[in-house]
């Protein structure tokens, strides 16, 4: 709803809904992706180990910090205004 409130034009709101939809089938379709490629994995051992990859990406940032993108983003969002 934050999107409608800083729409300026007719156009404005299309894209608005193009982002949504686009944004919601590629995730659709990269999940169903996902599953095809899982499917042919053999062993379904190798499958737990995929939730090691959060945990890492976790440490990542415990140990290495964020990244700046949401300091740039607000920088950005702060000119436009």
């Amino acid at each position: 709803m934050l999107f409608f409130a800083k729409r300026k034009s007719r156009k404005d709101i299309i894209n608005i809904y193009l982002g949504q939809f686009l944004g919601s089938v590629s995730l659709i379709f990269l999940s169903l992706l996902f599953a095809f490629v899982l499917n042919y994995i053999p062993s379904k051992e190798i499958l737990g180990l995929l939730g090691l990859i959060p945990i890492f990406l976790g440490l990542k940032v415990l140990l290495l910090g964020d990244s700046d993108g949401e300091a740039i983003a607000k920088d950005g969002l702060r000119k436009r205004q």
